[in-house]
């Protein structure tokens, strides 16, 4: 994507310039979002700490095809547990991998709640998926700047604010069935997404995100420019992600019932409705994340006169952590 490429960081907290191309980028979150992730225990992480030990990236590889596959799970296992940028280990409920269980709560309810009368079903939905996405959020930023806890619960509460506003608002524009009824959702959370990360995640285009050389890893210091290019892609990226999955499901419920001439049973439209949403989160989310690196480059031009090597010389091109 022009001057912008992935770079993997290798084990978690170690930088490491391996350009990833866009297909790579898929299949890594894809991997990343499978749920089993998750449930892997202490004793199962601290396995893959030894094989990824024993095996570091860019020396020799395992020879038996058995133990390439336990590095490979490794490797997978620890990029999607630790933060790229602490090392630290990211709390399980707001790992990628736990992201399709809970959007599929989320996302459910809200899409059901559109459908009600009673706008105060929308309400709580919004506010409960504002919730998970104010503190997902925040486990998955650059790892820079701490921000403070006021910061976050402004974020927290801008963004529930403004979802529900939408929500209720588009919402009164059409009675349950209709197309506005349907989309509110998605309005909802793009409304919400576009003020909340910014909000949370503000120091990083106030203060700068930390950047190095893409060339050997030095310290370059810190970039607003980089922080400001992070925020702004996780805010498309986010909103692009629930377009599937929040306007097709709706949309397919209501042409299934518009053909039917009556509403779908509920024992009927639960399972579907997640089915349908399950599908699109597997399917789409890695195709819209693989677009935006996470661990990015940009070059060195673009950047603060401030951003230099420690003997002073300008980068090149320097990487940094865009999260996610």
């Amino acid at each position: 994507m022009g001057f912008v490429k992935d770079v993997d960081h290798g084990e978690a907290g170690c930088a490491q310039a391996l350009p990833l191309g866009y297909w790579a980028r898929v299949v890594r979150i894809a991997h990343m979002l499978d749920p089993r992730m998750a449930l892997a225990g202490d004793n199962e992480l601290a396995r893959a700490d030894a094989i990824c030990a024993r095996w570091p990236r860019g020396g020799p590889a395992p020879a038996d095809v058995r133990e390439a596959d336990a590095l490979a799970r490794a490797r997978r296992l620890r990029e999607a547990t630790y933060h790229p940028d602490t090392g630290r280990t990211i709390f399980a409920p707001l790992r990628l991998s736990f992201m399709v269980p809970m959007n599929l709560t989320v996302d459910t309810a809200m899409i059901l709640a559109a459908t009600r009368a009673n706008p105060a079903w929308s309400v709580l939905a919004q506010a409960a998926n504002q919730t998970y996405n104010a503190f997902h959020f925040y486990a998955n930023r650059n790892g820079t700047h701490t921000d403070s806890a006021a910061q976050r619960v402004a974020a927290y509460a801008l963004a529930t604010a403004s979802s529900v506003t939408a929500a209720v608002s588009i919402q009164s524009l059409g009675p349950p069935g209709s197309i506005a009824r349907a989309i509110a959702p998605w309005t909802a959370v793009c409304v919400a997404n576009a003020l909340n990360l910014p909000t949370v995640r503000a120091s990083e285009w106030l203060a700068g995100v930390e950047v190095r050389d893409a060339d050997d890893g030095a310290p370059c210091g810190l970039s607003r420019v980089c922080g400001a290019y992070a925020v702004g892609v996780c805010v498309v990226s986010r909103v692009t992600a629930a377009t599937p999955t929040l306007v097709v499901p709706p949309l397919v419920l209501r042409a299934i019932e518009a053909r039917r001439g009556a509403p779908l049973p509920q024992a009927a439209r639960l399972p579907l409705l997640l089915g349908l949403i399950g599908a699109n989160m597997c399917c789409g989310v890695p195709l819209v994340f693989g677009l935006f690196a996470q661990s990015s480059t940009l070059p060195g031009a673009w950047c603060e006169a401030t951003v230099r090597r420690p003997d002073g010389r300008r980068p090149v091109e320097v990487t940094f952590n865009r999260g996610l």
